[in-house]
């Protein structure tokens, strides 16, 4: 499993950083999950959720900056912005482990404030 770690980027937001070979995950959830209040974090938990247990087989959203494909063996994440363009496919657990860890991580950052 890759590790995450928060930093704190300009004017003190948080910034996801991904050990290879995720490390562009980082950006997803930085851009997509960079608070508590944003959709990502739990609405991708409920989803990953969802398609483990079989509920639902495909799931596909696009973000500010993302887009997201779920699938029962991995997520793939295309940057829409990015030239040249990028893009990352990591399984689904690892993927859930690492959405756990951010979400966590800004908690504590926000609680901090």
């Amino acid at each position: 499993m890759s590790s995450l770690c928060l930093k704190h980027g300009p004017h003190g937001l948080p910034v996801a950083v991904v050990e290879p070979p995720y490390e562009f995950l980082g950006e997803f959830l930085t851009a997509e999950g960079g608070s508590l209040d944003s959709w990502a974090c739990d609405e991708l938990l409920s989803v990953v959720r969802q398609i483990t247990r079989g509920e639902i087989t495909t799931f596909r959203k696009t973000g500010d900056a993302h887009s997201v494909q779920i699938t029962p063996e991995s997520v793939r994440i295309v940057s829409q912005f990015r030239i040249p363009p990028a893009e990352s496919t990591v399984p689904i657990g690892a993927f859930e482990d690492l959405v756990r860890q951010w979400k966590g991580l800004i908690g504590e950052s926000s609680e901090r404030k």
